[in-house]
């Protein structure tokens, strides 16, 4: 009579996807610190946008350092990997490439994760002019005068380097998305507090 249907199911499954992790828990990477490290998702809103700049000065960077796994494979942070950072740091060096032929980019990763066609991506990306991929552990990201210098350890280029950088940007890990988040949380725990008087 109300228009509404029943359905019998054995189970219902919730996918919200997921959120970025908050990059504001990764101080030692410079975020917060510095207007120029900013995230894979302001990277992306700025490429929508049309113009690659430091959001310090405006100015178009010459240089940008991509630091894979900010905050993931970390037991301090997220002890997983997401699994869509690596081919969302070669999609956006593609895509700064493209649109600014002289800015050069360089990815610091711990592993680069690329299965199936993204292996293919990955080399093509590789093998652009301006590109640089490095194998390591990036310690840390400082300021140093107008520009940045990211801290680089167990690097297949020495054991510490230092790489200066104009922007840098973080590919930090995702996290599960509730649908109702603290809602729900806060509904449960009032059900447990009546249950228990």
């Amino acid at each position: 009579p109300g228009g509404g249907q029943g359905l019998g199911v054995g189970a219902v499954t919730q996918a919200p996807g997921p959120v970025p992790y908050d990059a504001a828990r990764l101080g030692h990477l410079g975020f917060g610190a510095s207007a120029d490290v900013i995230t894979s998702a302001d990277l992306d809103r700025m490429l929508l946008e049309g113009a690659v700049a430091r959001p310090s000065d405006g100015e178009r960077p010459r240089r940008v350092v991509f630091v894979q796994c900010a905050g993931s494979r970390d037991a301090a942070h997220l002890r997983y990997c997401s699994s869509e950072c690596c081919g969302t740091s070669l999609r956006q060096v593609l895509a700064v490439h493209r649109a600014h032929p002289d800015v050069e980019c360089a990815v610091v990763y711990r592993d680069l994760r690329a299965p199936g066609q993204l292996e293919h991506f990955y080399r093509a990306v590789q093998e652009q002019s301006q590109v640089m991929l490095a194998r390591g552990t990036v310690e840390g990201v400082l300021p140093s005068g107008d520009r940045l210098t990211v801290r680089v350890k167990d690097s297949l280029l020495g054991e510490q380097v230092e790489i200066e950088a104009d922007l840098v940007v973080l590919a930090v890990g995702m996290v599960p998305n509730s649908a109702d988040g603290e809602a729900i949380r806060a509904l449960r725990d009032a059900r447990q507090r009546i249950e228990r008087n």
